[in-house]
């Protein structure tokens, strides 16, 4: 096992590596504005639209680059140590009945995800109504203002392009929604694109950090028979140098969480600094809560990479 104290002194993060974390998270932003020229073509702009999505292909190939030459220099499997959480729950009676060992998502899945997160604020109101929606299988006009609608209509586009909306009808300040009825779209709408959020930006933590890191292990979705024999379920199950880190993902009603919570950070052994709850957004009433009631921090999806990283590398 390596030594990280000497490591965090002696070996700062490679460049190339920082270069490659810098690429990947800029070649995320250009496919996003590329997602945003190609719902605005034209008859008139068609030419230009094309223009740009050549330029946006060249630049992932750059990026795919960089990414493939930090592989070729740093090996990931001498850091993966797969098996571990599973040892370590079943040592302190928990039994691992399912789990994802992975944070891969589809591309376009994250960047709908990603842009629910990073625009919470204006989209919110409109959520809430289709998840509402969305439970009841029933399609719904909503009216807002100019502004939020070219959020709404942006972000539909994108959960369109996934079908996990069947129609969108926009019409100035009003959009109508042809709820989808697959399984898939329900599991995004009512709180998944929150989980892939989490995952999306641990990942890019656990690249940027390589050197930092001697060993680590990954479970999500996580199916547990717990001592009593009832089954429960973790969102993600993280180890990183040897420590364990527990996270959730709530979008909706949280009331009946707080003692969940505390039971199962119990069964766990985790203490307050290694467990928490991600919500959409920053909730000082939720916090509080968390904290007194669960015994956990609580993080909010907005500049998400800068609180892991006080979290976990601290």
């Amino acid at each position: 096992m390596w030594d990280t104290d000497n490591l965090k002194q002696s070996n700062p993060p490679m460049p190339n590596l920082a270069l490659s974390h810098a690429l990947s998270t800029l070649a995320e932003a250009i496919d996003q504005l590329a997602l945003l020229v190609a719902n605005q073509k034209t008859e008139d702009n068609a030419e230009q639209v094309k223009q740009f999505s050549v330029i946006v292909q060249k630049f992932k190939q750059v990026s795919l680059a960089a990414d493939l030459d930090t592989a070729q220099k740093h090996d990931w499997g001498a850091k993966y140590t797969k098996g571990y959480l599973k040892k370590w729950l079943r040592d302190i009676n928990l039994v691992p009945a399912q789990a994802q060992e992975s944070l891969k998502a589809d591309t376009y899945v994250n960047n709908a995800a990603e842009y629910l997160a990073n625009n919470f604020s204006q989209l919110a109101e409109f959520y809430q109504k289709l998840k509402y929606g969305q439970s009841l299988k029933r399609n719904f006009t909503y009216t807002t203002n100019a502004n939020a609608m070219s959020y709404i209509v942006q972000w539909c586009k994108m959960l369109h392009k996934q079908k996990f909306i069947d129609q969108v009808v926009e019409k100035q300040t009003e959009v109508f929604v042809d709820i989808a009825e697959m399984a898939e779209a329900t599991s995004f709408i009512n709180g998944f694109w929150l989980e892939l959020v989490l995952r999306s930006q641990i990942s890019k933590l656990i690249k940027a950090n390589f050197e930092s890191i001697s060993s680590f292990d990954i479970l999500s979705q996580l199916h547990l028979l717990k001592p009593d024999n009832k089954m429960t379920e973790l969102d993600l199950l993280i180890m990183i140098n040897d420590r364990v880190f527990w996270f959730e993902c709530k979008t909706g009603d949280i009331g009946s969480y707080y003692k969940t919570f505390a039971n199962h950070r119990a069964l766990l052994g985790l203490d307050y600094t290694q467990a928490a709850v991600l919500i959409p957004a920053a909730n000082v009433h939720m916090t509080s809560n968390f904290r007194k009631k669960s015994g956990m921090q609580t993080l909010d999806a907005a500049d998400l990479y800068t609180q892991l990283q006080e979290i976990i590398f601290k």
